[in-house]
């Protein structure tokens, strides 16, 4: 079975169930999306430790972790970017773990491009999330 453009942009960004780094599950959604920009554009990191950041905030699957990392990194950049990096040193730039990492990346950043970006403003939806896949 051919996958569609359209297939794809139903499972893009709340595909959580589907992300997996090291054997545990990556959430991935706007929020994620936010801060992974907002801390690697900051940093400067070359394609291999985007991943590996892109990973470390995907295992951030409660939401008040994530926004006390947001909150931590506008207050200290830096401290936030020292947490990563003792999370990042424990990987050789070569390994297989880096490996998966772009890999989950890239299917991540897959989904993204092919997303249709529509915005749930029904009563029910958290405002500005994305709409659930059709699985």
């Amino acid at each position: 079975m051919i996958e569609t453009i359209e297939d794809k942009a139903n499972t893009a960004f709340e595909r959580s169930d589907n992300y997996h780094f090291l054997g545990e599950p990556i959430s991935w959604s706007y929020r994620h999306e936010w801060l992974w920009v907002e801390i690697s554009r900051g940093a400067n990191f070359e394609n291999e430790k985007d991943a590996l950041l892109m990973m470390w905030l995907g295992g951030l699957n409660d939401l008040k972790d994530l926004k006390a990392i947001k909150y931590k990194h506008r207050k200290d950049p830096d401290a936030v970017i020292e947490e990563f990096e003792e999370y990042s040193e424990q990987f050789r730039i070569n390994s297989k773990e880096v490996v998966e990492a772009v890999e989950v990346c890239h299917e991540i950043l897959n989904d993204i491009d092919a997303s249709s970006n529509q915005i749930d403003n029904s009563v029910d939806g958290d405002k500005g999330a994305s709409k659930s896949p059709k699985k």
